[in-house]
């Protein structure tokens, strides 16, 4: 169940024929970057009262018929998550399309997928899944800020990790303090912080977290228009849920993320 300018709907039977995912996409973000790229179409505000991916996946297609939608996913967990979906296919993208660098899947995979697919398959609808803006951010700045990227296989296995006592203290001084309070004193001592953001705080400071994002969220808008080139019938772009740039989960559920309809007739 999603909101659209305060009105409630179920997401498989909202007016689309194409709708384009795009992972932890803030509103006021997409809001102030979309139009020098896409030229055409109506931005309305959605609430999907979800934090994450798994949420939003079970809180949409959970019980659901989907046997006329064809899912184009980078999801490395999605069949973790939607163990028994009734799609009529799933199109797992991160099985031959994985980039070792990055350590994601790149938006110009996904639309090369999925135009392939929608020329198949052209009586279907069709959700495409970018996995972007959500880090890890697609920018030279930011190749190996992770240290070595894990791999589809490591990520399945991740449940199976062991504890990381450097994580948890991390994570409980950036809760007690504020996670720019933490960066900054982790820094000033030398150390690297654990999470994501932290280590761009350390390399690049604040500002490289939103600027990389806009600039991440940028390079997938320019991929998407060809999928809105190549659509007869409503493009919908939205988000499974938004982002906050200090890496905490407050609120996320609380905050708006894009829906915008595009009709190409």
């Amino acid at each position: 169940m999603i909101e659209i300018n305060g009105k409630k709907t179920n997401f498989t039977d909202a007016d689309w024929k194409v709708c384009i995912i795009l992972d932890a996409c803030r509103y006021d973000i997409f809001r102030d970057v979309y139009k020098d790229i896409i030229k055409d179409g109506t931005l309305k505000k959605t609430y999907t009262n979800c934090s994450g991916t798994f949420e939003w996946m079970q809180d949409n297609f959970k019980d659901e018929d989907c046997s006329d939608i064809i899912y184009i996913n980078p999801i490395v967990m999605f069949d973790k998550f939607m163990p028994n979906s009734t799609f009529y296919k799933v199109v797992n993208v991160w099985e031959y399309g994985w980039n070792y660098t990055y350590g994601t899947i790149l938006p110009s995979e996904m639309t090369k997928t999925a135009l392939e697919v929608m020329a198949k398959y052209p009586e279907k609808r069709f959700i495409i899944h970018y996995h972007q803006p959500h880090p890890p951010y697609l920018h030279p700045d930011f190749i190996g800020i992770e240290g070595p990227v894990d791999t589809p296989e490591e990520i399945l296995k991740m449940k199976e990790k062991k504890f990381n006592i450097l994580q948890c203290i991390q994570g409980n001084i950036r809760k007690l303090i504020g996670s720019n309070c933490a960066w900054n004193l982790l820094t000033r001592l030398g150390i690297t912080p654990t999470d994501y953001y932290g280590k761009i705080y350390k390399r690049y400071g604040k500002e490289r977290i939103v600027s990389g994002y806009i600039e991440t969220l940028r390079l997938t808008l320019e991929e998407i228009t060809k999928i809105i080139e190549n659509t007869r019938g409503k493009v919908v772009i939205t988000s499974d849920h938004s982002k906050n740039f200090d890496g905490g989960q407050k609120d996320i559920e609380k905050q708006p993320v894009p829906w915008m309809e595009i009709d190409n007739l």
